[in-house]
């Protein structure tokens, strides 16, 4: 998977440790947004961008708010995914439009078959 190019917004240095190694793991490249106020420039900078990894509880924008900055301000199709302790929320993410939920934590096995699936337009809702 070299060729693939992931970005993750996440506000928590955990969180983005975490995708972080998980990508690493696929061997595919990934930049980290821990500050959601600049997503709007790396994004814009980036030259290639695959999947993005949403984190949905963020100071100064929330997950909706960021996914209509992705989605309609910049508009970039990669598939964009809630990643979130709060699980519950997996209807009411699908309504808000993002391409998939991964609860956290994450299983480390399963997280190159979500990752392929993805990829391949296959949408993902998992709770953890």
């Amino acid at each position: 998977m070299a060729t693939i190019h992931a970005v993750i917004i996440d506000d928590t240095e955990l969180g983005l440790k975490v995708l972080s190694s998980l990508l690493e793991m696929t061997q595919a490249s990934h930049t980290t947004i821990q500050d959601p106020r600049k997503a709007s420039t790396v994004l814009r900078n980036l030259p290639q961008v695959d999947v993005i990894f949403l984190d949905l509880e963020m100071p100064y924008l929330s997950g909706p708010d960021m996914l209509k900055l992705i989605k309609q301000d910049l508009g970039l199709n990669a598939p964009v995914i809630a990643y979130s302790v709060h699980t519950s929320e997996i209807q009411q993410v699908r309504e808000m439009g993002f391409d998939g939920f991964l609860g956290k934590p994450v299983n480390m096995n399963d997280f190159p078959k979500h990752l392929q699936n993805i990829l391949n337009g296959i949408p993902v809702w998992v709770a953890g």
